[in-house]
Parts: structure tokens; C-alpha cells; sequence
């Protein structure tokens, strides 16, 4: 069952690529936005009493969903949107794979306890060479098709500067509660941002443009987080993490076979560069400078320190933390290691 769940979210996250395009086809950047995420929001809002989903927080809480909200979903959806009126689209869902990479490098300057090898040096490398052979054909086509690599590249850090705003100041909210205020609170920004751009957002008329937007704001927003959720719970995160490889080439399927857009040696290469370099990172590229591994909860009440086997491990990757605690008898180190 969870194979199954791990291939459909693939495929609704890879998707959202192809049918970003179908609606630009009738609306602009900004409408389609703010009607994706209104989607998701209301989601959001609908699931939360069923799924027992809290929303009841001090306001506190809420201003950082606010800032959150504006580096993940709105500012990424905006560029990535807006980047697909002069890029192909399976370009942009590989350009968006390159978001390990780009969460590595602003870890390193922002979180105290991780740092990158030399593999993840070469993995960043790798990647965005990777985007200069994709960029390579379109140098000639003047700025407009550069300015939309430039969207793509700021978007990848969008998403990484939530996920290092979500490690720094709200790792403490569940999941499911953090994904709902964070769309709760970009639909707000969404009624902002088109007066500040210059875009007026329009009502589409066209049934596949509604339909595509309900496949992005309600499939590929709200219930793929939910569901990422609970695979996460189930699989942990190394494993749970595969699923970032099929967006890429869900997206590059989907835009060479439907949009007939063009399957060059440039696209092969560039994948292929942009795909290791994010498999050297998430598997070798970062290390945690030092961890402490500990024993299962109820071990840890009842046993002092002083006779505790807790491991104190230096410079070990996060790939390498579920072998480790194995191989020493712990628990999930991945979900039970204290930085410091």
C-alpha cells in the first residue's frame, strides 16, 4: 500500500509541472496562484475537523506561518508559474529538483550543526552545471528565456529557506497543523501580492483550466502533504525522501510526451547531471558535526545517563544514522538525534 502511495505522490507533485502549463494557457501567474493555494487552503480548512488537525495557536505562531507562508507555497508557486511562460516545463520540474541542493548550502550557513564534505561540494557542482547545459540552447533567445532559469534558481531557494525557517523556528508544530497554516495564511498573501506585481487576477472559463487548478491547489498541494506526512511516519525520512527523484522525471514525461516539448541531448544530459548531484547530497553531501544517538523513550525515563548507552557520534551523514543506531542496537537515530 504505501508503494502505491510513494508512486502517487510522485506522480501528483511531478504533475503539477504539465498542468501549470495547461492553465497558463488562459490565466495569468498571479491568478493562478491565488486560486491554487485558495484551493488548498479550503483543504485544508474542510479536512481539519475530521482529521483533528489544530489550528488553535498563539499568535506568535501564526506570524511565522505568515513568513513561512510567503517562502512556501507563494513565492515558489508565483516564480515557478511565471518561469513556465518562457521555459519548457519539464525543464522547470528538473531545475525544482535541484531543492536538496540548495537546502544543503543555506544549512551550512544557517543551522550550527551541519556542514558540507566533499561530496556534497561536488554534488552542488554537478547540479547546477547541470542548469548551464539546460540553459545552453536558449542563450540565443534572448533575456526573457534567461530570466525564467533565474525564476526556477530563486524559487529552489525559496523552498530551502522554508525548510531552514521550519528547522529553526516551528519544528515544534505538527506537521499536519504547520502545512494547514501555511496555506491559511498564503491565501492571504495571495489577495496582496497581484496589486503589488501589476497582475489582475481573472476568472477562468474554461473547464480543463478549473480542472487543473483543482488538481494543483487540492491533489498536489493539500492532500500530497498529508500524504507525505504519513509515509514519512511510516517509511522515515531517508526513505520517504526517494519520492523528490520521481518529480523530476514525472515533470520531463509529462512535458516531452503531452506538450511535445523537445527531447534534446542538452535535456538528457542536464537531468542526468542535476540527478546525481542531488543524489550525492541527500546520501554523502552533508554531515552532522556532532550528535548524540539515544536509546528508545521509555529507556531513557527509567535508566539514568550515567548508565545509559548513548552514543556520541562526530561528522556522520544523515544517510548513515538508521545504519548506525542499528548496527548499535538504538532506535531511529534519524528521529531521536540532539544536535549540540
Amino acid at each position: 500500500m504505501n508503494a502505491l502511495i510513494f508512486v502517487g505522490l510522485g506522480l501528483a507533485w511531478g504533475s503539477s509541472f504539465y498542468w501549470i502549463k495547461i492553465a497558463l494557457g488562459e490565466v495569468n501567474p498571479a491568478t493562478l496562484v491565488a486560486l491554487r493555494i485558495s484551493f488548498a487552503a479550503l483543504t485544508m480548512l474542510v479536512l481539519a475537523v475530521p482529521l483533528k488537525i489544530r489550528l488553535k495557536f498563539p499568535l506568535r505562531e501564526w506570524k511565522y506561518s505568515a513568513a513561512l507562508s510567503l517562502l512556501n507555497p507563494v513565492l515558489p508557486f508565483y516564480l515557478i508559474s511565471w518561469a513556465e511562460t518562457v521555459i519548457p516545463s519539464s525543464i522547470a520540474s528538473l531545475i525544482n529538483g535541484m531543492v536538496a541542493i540548495a537546502t544543503m548550502i543555506l544549512a551550512f550557513f544557517f543551522l550550527e550543526d551541519e556542514k558540507i564534505n566533499r561530496f556534497g561540494v561536488f554534488g552542488i557542482l554537478l547540479g547546477f552545471s547541470g542548469v548551464a547545459v539546460l540553459m545552453s540552447p536558449g542563450l540565443n533567445q534572448g533575456i526573457g528565456n534567461a530570466l525564467g532559469f533565474v525564476a526556477m534558481i530563486v524559487a529552489v531557494f525559496s523552498y530551502a529557506g522554508s525548510t531552514v525557517f521550519i528547522k529553526k523556528k516551528m519544528s515544534h508544530l505538527p506537521p499536519r497543523s504547520l502545512t494547514a497554516m501555511m496555506m491559511i495564511t498564503g491565501a492571504l498573501w495571495v489577495g496582496i501580492i497581484p496589486f503589488l506585481i501589476g497582475e489582475k487576477l481573472m476568472l477562468p472559463q474554461l473547464g480543463r483550466t478549473w480542472f487543473a487548478l483543482g488538481w494543483m491547489g487540492i491533489l498536489g498541494t493539500a492532500l500530497a502533504f498529508l500524504v507525505y506526512f504519513k509515509l514519512l511516519k511510516e517509511w522515515g525520512a531517508t526513505k520517504a525522501s526517494l519520492v523528490n527523484y520521481l518529480l523530476p522525471m514525472t515533470g520531463m514525461f509529462l512535458g516531452v510526451v503531452f506538450l511535445k516539448e523537445p527531447m534534446n541531448i542538452e535535456l538528457g544530459i542536464g537531468s542526468a547531471l542535476i540527478l546525481f548531484g542531488v543524489y550525492l547530497v541527500k546520501t554523502r553531501g552533508m554531515v552532522l558535526v556532532k550528535a548524540t544517538v539515544l536509546p528508545p523513550p521509555f529507556i531513557r525515563k527509567v535508566v539514568p545517563p550515567v548508565f545509559r548507552h548513548d552514543v556520541c557520534i562526530s561528522e556522520i551523514s544523515h544517510y548513515q544514522l538508521p545504519s548506525f543506531a542499528k548496527k548499535h542496537k538504538l532506535n531511529d537515530a534519524s528521529k531521536n538525534s540532539q544536535a549540540g
